[in-house]
């Protein structure tokens, strides 16, 4: 009787699960001087939906650094990106990024706020790379 109930509130819970299928994306930056690697992303389709995401970033081959970030999808379906590297002992500084973007694949071209004064200091654009392509800075 016991492993009924069981069975029974376990199959009258199962609807309320949402499966999403988180995925991860890749990029270059900087004319494919850095690559980017973005995981957790979820599906941005519907207006008002949002995905938080972790990734590294690895800059100039030398630096691995640590991001974070979160897309929201605009009532037009654009796609506005933001994420922050936490670079303080790589660059100085947190670097800020963000965008607004077309579409899921989220590439475009991205400003930055590499002094974390909250000014521009430069754009870069994102272009898609084959996460099976993607590596570490060699051990030194």
């Amino acid at each position: 009787m016991k492993k009924l109930m069981i069975g029974l509130v376990a199959a009258a819970l199962l609807p309320l699960s949402v499966s999403v299928q988180a995925k991860t994306l890749c990029f270059t930056a900087f004319g494919g001087g850095d690559r980017i690697k973005l995981t957790g992303l979820t599906s941005l389709k519907k207006p008002g939906s949002i995905s938080f995401f972790k990734g590294i970033w690895v800059g100039n081959n030398t630096y691995v650094i640590p991001l974070e970030g979160t897309a929201a999808t605009s009532p037009d379906g654009s796609i506005r990106i933001g994420f922050t590297l936490h670079a303080i002992t790589a660059y100085g500084s947190n670097i800020h990024l963000e965008s607004i973007v077309p579409d899921q694949t989220l590439v475009g071209t991205y400003s930055y706020d590499n002094l974390s004064d909250r000014a521009i200091d430069g754009s870069t654009p994102l272009e898609t790379m084959n996460c099976k392509d993607f590596t570490l800075p060699p051990l030194i």
